[in-house]
């Protein structure tokens, strides 16, 4: 509760006598200052056990927090050419799903070449992309893109293309609807790798 307050003695100031032949000002008593005393503050109830509580944290760590990654990687790839579709799948997959932690697309071609089994041919060849991209002037990892192109073209079986460039040869329409065929056609066109002209 605030103490008590004395009454306040306001001085005031006597006018001068106006000049002769003037009217005299409408005020002549003006105070000088007048002092009000400042509201008193009280602190707010301390919990019981008589302990302040514990201040919150700085908001700027809650803000600095990298992104976490979703799901566990994918495993090892051991070059094996009959589990390098899934192994791609499962590795594109992974990569999609924490975008935003791999921003950086050269970032993401490093990360993935983690997930390849030294002591294999595919760790081999990881190790070789790596050295390549350290080796230049420039270190660059390249894109996506062209990091799946170079997966392709070294593990996915050559027979695969052959069967597929028979396949688009031979894949006759028959009594299929246009959009159902054609889209057996271009997966068969992809996995040959032809081009348009072709």
């Amino acid at each position: 509760m605030p103490p008590s307050l004395a009454p306040v003695q306001v001085p005031t100031q006597q006018a001068p006598p106006p000049p002769p032949g003037r009217n005299p000002p409408l005020v002549q008593n003006l105070p000088t200052a007048v002092q009000v005393p400042a509201p008193i503050q009280q602190a707010p109830p301390l919990p019981p056990g008589g302990n302040p509580p514990a201040p919150n944290p700085p908001a700027a760590n809650m803000a600095a927090a990298p992104p976490r990654t979703i799901r566990t990687t994918p495993n090892a790839f051991d070059g094996n050419p009959a589990k390098a579709k899934s192994f791609w799948n499962a590795l594109e997959n992974y990569y999609t799903l924490n975008d935003a932690v791999y921003a950086n697309k050269g970032q993401k071609v490093t990360a993935a070449l983690t997930h390849f089994k030294m002591g294999t041919s595919a760790g081999d060849w990881a190790s070789d992309r790596l050295a390549t991209a350290l080796g230049a002037t420039l270190i660059t990892y390249s894109t996506w893109a062209d990091f799946k192109n170079k997966f392709r073209e070294q593990f996915i079986p050559p027979q695969t293309q052959i069967e597929s460039i028979q396949k688009i040869h031979n894949l006759p329409m028959g009594n299929r609807e246009f959009n159902e065929w054609y889209q057996d056609w271009s997966m068969h066109a992809r996995r040959a790798n032809v081009d348009e002209q072709t």
